[in-house]
C-alpha cells in the first residue's frame, strides 16, 4: 500500500514557469541624464549603507536608554525622554504610551500581571460587527430583522479591542517586578523609540 507522503510525490506537479526577462528597451539618453542615472544609483547604494548604519546605531542606543528608563522607572524616576550625549553630538530618546497587544494574548497577560492589575492597566472595548452571509442574503436580512434578540449570535461577532491604560508605559513599573518585565514587554511590546 503506498503511503500519503508517497502519493503527495508521485503526483507532484513541477513548477514549469520561467522567470520572464524584461523586455524594456534600453534607452540611451543625452549625457546629463546619464550622469544623472548615475549619481541616482549611487545615492541609492549610498542611502541603503546609511540607513543599516542607522538601524544598527539606532539599537544600541536605544536597548541602553530603555534600560536606564527602567531603572528609572522602578525608582520612581519615569521620564519618556532622554538627552544622550555622544562624543560629538546629542540625540534625544522619546518614547510614548503606544503599545501593540493582540487580543488573542490576554489570557497571558492577566496571568503575568494578576487579576486586579489587568483591570487597571488593560482597557478591553467591545466590538459586534454583522457577519457578511447577512449581508448577502435577504432571507438572513429577514430574519434578523425578526428574531434579533433571540438570535444574536447567530447574525453578530463580538471582537474586543485591547489596549493599555493612559499611562501605563509609567505605571508598569508599579505593578510588575523588574524581573518580569521583559516577559510581560513579549505580549505588551513597546512601539519604537524615537531618537533624533
Amino acid at each position: 500500500m503506498t503511503s500519503f507522503a508517497d502519493a503527495l510525490n508521485k503526483t507532484k506537479v513541477k513548477d514549469t514557469t520561467k522567470k520572464k526577462k524584461s523586455d524594456a528597451p534600453v534607452l540611451k539618453p543625452p549625457e546629463n541624464v546619464m550622469l544623472a542615472v548615475d549619481r541616482f544609483v549611487t545615492a541609492k547604494t549610498s542611502e541603503k549603507k546609511a540607513k543599516a548604519e542607522v538601524d544598527e546605531a539606532h539599537a544600541l542606543v536605544a536597548t541602553w536608554a530603555r534600560t536606564v528608563q527602567d531603572d528609572d522607572g522602578y525608582s520612581g524616576k519615569y521620564k519618556k525622554s532622554y538627552k544622550i550625549q555622544g562624543i560629538t553630538d546629542i540625540v534625544s530618546f522619546i518614547t510614548g504610551n503606544k503599545f501593540s497587544i493582540s487580543g488573542e494574548d490576554t489570557e497571558q497577560i492577566e496571568a503575568m500581571l494578576g487579576e486586579k492589575d489587568y483591570a487597571n492597566l488593560i482597557e478591553e472595548t467591545p466590538s459586534v460587527r454583522l457577519k457578511d452571509e447577512v449581508l448577502e442574503n435577504q432571507e438572513l436580512q429577514d430574519k434578523l430583522m425578526a428574531l434579533i434578540g433571540d438570535r444574536f449570535g447567530d447574525f453578530f461577532e463580538t471582537t474586543t479591542k485591547v489596549a493599555v491604560c493612559e499611562d501605563f508605559d509609567q505605571k508598569i513599573y508599579h505593578h510588575i517586578p523588574k524581573e518580569e518585565l521583559e516577559s510581560v514587554r513579549t505580549f505588551i511590546r513597546p512601539f519604537k523609540a524615537t531618537l533624533r
